[in-house]
This record gives structure tokens, C-alpha cells and sequence, in this order.
């Protein structure tokens, strides 16, 4: 019994490397069930440690209850987290592809299809024993490294998607800004123009970041373990930092050209 029901934390902890990156309410609500998850846990391990101490029927039903509150929970606190991924796959813009986000979308809604049925066959049991609640408890169990894939492939998605969009965004400002300093004084001009190809310079680096972080989440969909999973997901992570860390560069010296346009326009 001991060896049963151990969910590893990793599964439901995911969400929470990026939380800044999900949007409030849904964290609110993954938060609400993972803290529900963490009590119901407990509670799980005091009636599980107290049937093992004295083997009495009172112990057992008990254990039986907290086993079955825990199972539910669980189910409940994945669900919600697999809902809160689909909902920003499909709200943050330029999440890798369509293809590849509908696919990452509709395998998260098969997972929370099959838990609402799990949870059914939990509720409907009349009288369950330990038995019947580890049979349901090892078919998620044994799904694990499943639940992993999905979870770090879909946050990733999610950051890579934020960070396409800033740097898409960087990159039409840029343009803008090459338009309206093409009417500057050359006194002027000679200096927008080192400016502006520093921040082409900035965004070329940040766009290669953001490629190798791209080759990553390729690498990421091939590995089956989390011991592999990990090490590709910081190695995209760093890349999506460097790639934001060059765009916020490239901002300080956009903001410089439009001080210096706008002056000039003033002048006029």
C-alpha cells in the first residue's frame, strides 16, 4: 500500500515554473485544487499509516474514504491543470503552429475526457475496497510520463509563443522606426542609423534564439522520460531568455530613436 497512490509532484508542479505566464484566474484555479490535492494527500498518509499500525475494520473503512477522496482529487487537480494549458494554447499568439497546437490541444482534452470518466467509475463504486481504488489509481499512474511529455511540450509551446510575438512585435516597431527616420537631418541621421542597426542586430540575435529554442521543443517531443524531458526544457527556457534578454536591448535603443524623431519632428 505504501508504494501505492504516490503520485510524483512533478506532474501537478509544471504549471507552476511558468505561472507567471497563465493567465490569473486560471492559476487561481489550479492553485484552489492543487492545495486541496496537498490536504487530501495528507489525509490519505495519516488513514493510510493508521490501518497499516492496527489492521482494525474502523482503520480500514477509513482508509478506504481518504483513498477515494484522494483519487478524486487528484483527477480534479490534473483536469484543471490540463484545462488551464489548452486554454492558453488557444489565447497566446504565435504558439508554434496551428497544426501543432490543435494536436497539443486535443490530446490535453482526450486526458481531461478520461479523467471525467475516472472519476465517474470512483463515485459509482457502491462499497469499494482497497483493491478496487489502486486498480483505478495505477491506470493514471501508469500514464505518468504521458501527463510529463504533454505538460512540458505545452508550456513550452506557450513561452516560445509569447516570446515569437514580442519579437515579432520588435521587428515591425523597428520598421516603423526606419520609415519615419529617413526624413532626419544627416547631423542626425548618422546616428539613428548605428542605433537602428543595433537593434536589427538584436532582433537577428533574439530570432535565432528563439529558432534553437524551436530545435529543442523538436528534441522535447522524442524524449519518454522525465529525467530527458528536463534537461531539454531548461535548455529552451535559457534560449527564450536570451532571446527576451536581446529584445529588451533592442527596446533601450528604440527608445532612444524615437526620443531623437520626435525632437526632431518637434523642431520642425
Amino acid at each position: 500500500m505504501k508504494k501505492k497512490l504516490a503520485l510524483v509532484i512533478s506532474i501537478l508542479s509544471l504549471v507552476l515554473l511558468v505561472k507567471n505566464s497563465l493567465a490569473s484566474q486560471q492559476m487561481d484555479d489550479f492553485l484552489y485544487q492543487f492545495e486541496k490535492y496537498h490536504q487530501a494527500y495528507g489525509e490519505f498518509k495519516t488513514a493510510r499509516d493508521k490501518y497499516l499500525t492496527y489492521k482494525t475494520l474502523t482503520a480500514k473503512d477509513e482508509a478506504v474514504e481518504a483513498t477515494s477522496l484522494f483519487i478524486n482529487q487528484r483527477y480534479q487537480t490534473l483536469r484543471t491543470h490540463f484545462l488551464t494549458l489548452i486554454w492558453k494554447l488557444r489565447s497566446t499568439s504565435g504558439v508554434v503552429g496551428k497544426d501543432y497546437r490543435d494536436q497539443l490541444v486535443a490530446k490535453l482534452d482526450k486526458e481531461v475526457t478520461w479523467m471525467d470518466g475516472e472519476m465517474d467509475n470512483v463515485t459509482s463504486l457502491n462499497k469499494p475496497d482497497l483493491e478496487d481504488l489502486f486498480i483505478l489509481s495505477d491506470r493514471v499512474e501508469a500514464r505518468g510520463n504521458d501527463y510529463k511529455s504533454l505538460g512540458y511540450q505545452s508550456l513550452s509551446a506557450i513561452l516560445l509563443g509569447k516570446v515569437r510575438s514580442l519579437q515579432a512585435d520588435s521587428v515591425v516597431i523597428t520598421n516603423l522606426l526606419k520609415d519615419r527616420a529617413s526624413g532626419i537631418e544627416a547631423t542626425s541621421a548618422s546616428q539613428l542609423n548605428d542605433w537602428l542597426r543595433e537593434v536589427e542586430n538584436q532582433n537577428y540575435l533574439s530570432q535565432k534564439k528563439i529558432e534553437e529554442a524551436e530545435a529543442n521543443l523538436v528534441e522535447l517531443v522524442e524524449k519518454t522520460r522525465e529525467n530527458q524531458m528536463i534537461p531539454v526544457y531548461q535548455e529552451i527556457k535559457k534560449n527564450l531568455q536570451d532571446a527576451r534578454q536581446y529584445l529588451m536591448e533592442a527596446v533601450r535603443y528604440q527608445q532612444e530613436i524615437l526620443k531623437v524623431i520626435n525632437s526632431f519632428s518637434e523642431n520642425e
